[in-house]
């Protein structure tokens, strides 16, 4: 199907339904009326994100010719992107929270953790050591 070719290309729904000549709606209807279909799109999405994938990495390295020389420049906004999202446990965003007790504790821990945890829980943590957080 001419709209499942499109969506491999460029991932995006709307715009494979433009191309072919179809509203959202008509193609959210054959999602929802054949689960085939809706599988279908989902893989193509998938694989259309390989490809975004694939061409961010390469933009974002450096290129060299056949001689060893830059011949572009990669993106460092885009390395950086790409080390955080890959590995968030040595590049991703930290938290620091200090713990007092009898002796002075620092935990680091990704701040994703951080922000997923609820006040009440990190309050928690805090009174399961016997300490209080400053």
């Amino acid at each position: 199907m001419k709209f499942l070719s499109e969506l491999r290309k460029d991932s995006n729904l709307s715009r494979s339904a433009r191309t072919i000549q179809v509203s959202n709606q008509t193609v959210w209807n054959w999602r929802n009326n054949d689960p085939e279909f809706d599988m279908r799109v989902k893989e193509a999405l998938a694989i259309g994100v390989e490809c975004v994938e694939s061409d961010t990495i390469s933009n974002a390295r450096n290129h060299y010719d056949e001689n060893g020389d830059l011949k572009k420049e990669g993106n460092p906004l885009l390395q950086i992107f790409l080390l955080k999202s890959h590995k968030p446990n040595v590049y991703g965003d930290k938290k620091k929270i200090e713990i007092e007790g009898k002796k002075e504790k620092i935990v680091v821990v990704p701040a994703r953790v951080i922000d997923q945890l609820e006040d009440a829980q990190i309050e928690e943590a805090t009174l399961l050591n016997g300490t209080e957080s400053k």
